[in-house]
């Protein structure tokens, strides 16, 4: 996913983020929680995950077949593209699960937790 993600950002003259491997684990428990619920939702409070300096954070969450699915699918919203291509935003962490046979993604698909921050 960091590679689709960075593509978009460097087709789009941004530079590239670079992965936080703490937040990815934040990211991968909420996807996991989410994989487990069936149900889509935000992390109750995404600065309670931001145990660093920052000035800017967002969330981008989803499920789908693939992680292409699920990217292609943030690229055609224009908030969850927003997120992707801020510029102010210079690392992410990124949390995808596989599906458990419930909610939006079904067996063999993907949850996934995507945050940005800045």
């Amino acid at each position: 996913m960091l590679k689709l993600i960075n593509a978009s950002r460097v087709n789009n003259g941004l530079s590239k983020l670079k992965l936080n491997t703490r937040l990815s684990t934040e990211a991968k428990d909420h996807s996991t929680d989410m994989a487990a619920s069936g149900q889509l939702f935000h992390s109750a409070n995404l600065a309670d995950l931001m145990h660093w300096p920052w000035s800017k954070a967002a969330e981008n969450i989803g499920c789908g077949e693939s992680v292409h699915v699920v990217h292609n699918a943030f690229m055609a919203s224009a908030e969850h593209k927003g997120n992707i291509l801020d510029p102010d935003f210079r690392r992410v962490g990124i949390g995808v699960v596989p599906g458990t046979g419930s909610g939006c993604c079904g067996a063999g698909g993907v949850w996934e937790t995507e945050d940005f921050y800045g």
